[in-house]
C-alpha cells in the first residue's frame, strides 16, 4: 500500500465511540488469512456482560491486492422493522443499536457496502482498496451470538495487455457492481479510452455512482488524463463533471436511468486510477411538494418514526416577490457519517442546484436557522438503502 495513502487512511479513520472500561475489542488484521468474531462468540452476550460495544475491524492488505470476507454464521438481533405504510407488513429491518457496517475502504470513508443484523449473513464481500472496514455495534439489548467470519487477502493479478485488450462497455443492472479503469490499482496504459454506460433496467431507477476514495490521475487541469460522467447514455447528454488528481468526485446520482463514463490517458504520466461502485436506486414515494402558505410544518415522510429507504424529496417554499423565508428545525435525527454520503438534508437559497447552496446536513448536528432573501428556498432530502432514522421536523414562516 502506497505509503502516502497509509497516512491519508490514519488521518481520515472516524475515531470509534468508546465501549464499556475491560471490553476493547478493535483491531487491525495484516496477516493473509484470519477469523473475525464478534466478541463473546458463539456465545450470545449474557445479562452480566458489558453491552453499548463499538469495535471497529480494519483489515490492511499490501499493494495490488483484493480482500475477500465470507461470513460462516450470522445472528444478530435487529432493533425492529419498517412497515409497509398499506399492509402494516414488514419490509426492511432496522439495525441502529445492533448490526454490522461494512466499507471499501476506511470507516466511514471509503464505499459504504452495507449494514446488517439478523440472521441473513451478507454475502461474500471484495474490498479493491486495499483496506476492509467493519464497524460491530452492540446496544444496551441482549443481543445473539454476534457473527463469525473468515478473510483472505489475495494477490491481484496484473491486467492483460495486448492486441484484443480493451475497457469499457454497457452494464444493464438489476442491483449493483464495481468497474475500474484498466488494471486499477496498478497503472492504467497509455493512450486509453473507455467508455461504460450504465443502465438501469426500469426507466424510473436511478443510479448512484461512488468512487473509491483511492483515486489518483494525473493533474494537469485536467487536459490529459481524466474521468468524465454524463447523466446519460450518450456524450450528448448533461456533463456532470470532469475529474482528475487525487481527490475522488461527490457522489453522483442519475436523473434518468443512465449513467455514461469516460476514462481518457495520454501516452505520457500513467497513475493508478480509480474504482468505482454503481447501484440501482428503486422509485420511491411521492413526497416531493411546494409550500405556499405564510407559514407551515416541514417534516420527513413517516415523521416521528423513520423515513424509507432509496428516498429523494424535493421541497421549495415559494414566496412572494421582496419576501423573505425563515426556516427553524425543532428535531433533527439523520444516518450519520463524516462526509453525508448516505442520508442527507441539502438546503438552496434559491431553485435546488442553481440558487446558493446554503449547506448539506447529516447525523444529529440541526442546522442552525436558515434564511431565504431570494423568494424560494429549496429542500433535497436524500436516503440509501441502508438504516435509517427519525429525520427532522421544522417550522417556516414568510414575512415580508
Amino acid at each position: 500500500m502506497p505509503a502516502v495513502f497509509l497516512l491519508l487512511f490514519l488521518q481520515l479513520v472516524p475515531e470509534a465511540s468508546p465501549s464499556p472500561p475491560g471490553t476493547e475489542c478493535s483491531r487491525n488484521f495484516t496477516a493473509p488469512q484470519g477469523f473475525i468474531t464478534s466478541p463473546t462468540h458463539p456465545g450470545a452476550f449474557s445479562p452480566d456482560h458489558p453491552h453499548n460495544l463499538t469495535c471497529t475491524f480494519t483489515i490492511v492488505a499490501p499493494e495490488i491486492s483484493d480482500i475477500v470476507l465470507k461470513f460462516n454464521n450470522f445472528s444478530m438481533k435487529p432493533d425492529g422493522f419498517n412497515l409497509d405504510p398499506n399492509d402494516r407488513k414488514p419490509t426492511t429491518i432496522l439495525c441502529q443499536a445492533h448490526g454490522i457496517e461494512i466499507w471499501d475502504g476506511p470507516p466511514g470513508v471509503g464505499i459504504h457496502i452495507g449494514t446488517y443484523c439478523g440472521s441473513t449473513a451478507p454475502g461474500q464481500v471484495i474490498s479493491r482498496s486495499g483496506i476492509l472496514s467493519m464497524i460491530i455495534t452492540a446496544g444496551t439489548r441482549i443481543s445473539e451470538q454476534g457473527h463469525l467470519a473468515q478473510y483472505t487477502i489475495q494477490e491481484r493479478t496484473p491486467p492483460p495487455t495486448g492486441p484484443g485488450y480493451s475497457c469499457g462497455g454497457g452494464l444493464d443492472v438489476e442491483s449493483g457492481g464495481y468497474f475500474t479503469s484498466p488494471g486499477y490499482p496498478f497503472d492504467y496504459l497509455p493512450s486509453e479510452r473507455c467508455v461504460w454506460v450504465i443502465t438501469a433496467q426500469e426507466p424510473d431507477q436511478k443510479i448512484l455512482l461512488t468512487f473509491n476514495a483511492y483515486f489518483h490521475l494525473e493533474d494537469k487541469d485536467c487536459k490529459h488524463d481524466y474521468v468524465e460522467v454524463y447523466n446519460g447514455g450518450t456524450e450528448l447528454s448533461p456533463l456532470v463533471g470532469r475529474f482528475c488528481g487525487i481527490v475522488a468526485p461527490s457522489p453522483i446520482k442519475s436523473s434518468g436511468n443512465q449513467l455514461l463514463i469516460k476514462f481518457v490517458s495520454n501516452d505520457e504520466i500513467q497513475d493508478s486510477g480509480f474504482s468505482a461502485q454503481y447501484k440501482v436506486l428503486q422509485p420511491g414515494l411521492n413526497c416531493s411538494r411546494n409550500f405556499t402558505a405564510p407559514q407551515g410544518l416541514i417534516t420527513t415522510p413517516n415523521f416521528p418514526e423513520n423515513y424509507p429507504n432509496n428516498m429523494e424529496c424535493v421541497l421549495m417554499i415559494l414566496a412572494p416577490p421582496g419576501a423573505q423565508i425563515l426556516l427553524e428545525f425543532d428535531s433533527f435525527i439523520m444516518e450519520d457519517d463524516s462526509t453525508c454520503q448516505s442520508d442527507r438534508l441539502e438546503i438552496w437559497d434559491g431553485p435546488p442546484g442553481v440558487g446558493v447552496h446554503v449547506g448539506q446536513y447529516c447525523g444529529y448536528n440541526s442546522p442552525n436557522r436558515i434564511f431565504a432573501q431570494s423568494g424560494v428556498m429549496s429542500l433535497i432530502i436524500s436516503s440509501d438503502q441502508s438504516s435509517t432514522k427519525e429525520g427532522f421536523s421544522a417550522k417556516y414562516t414568510i414575512s415580508q
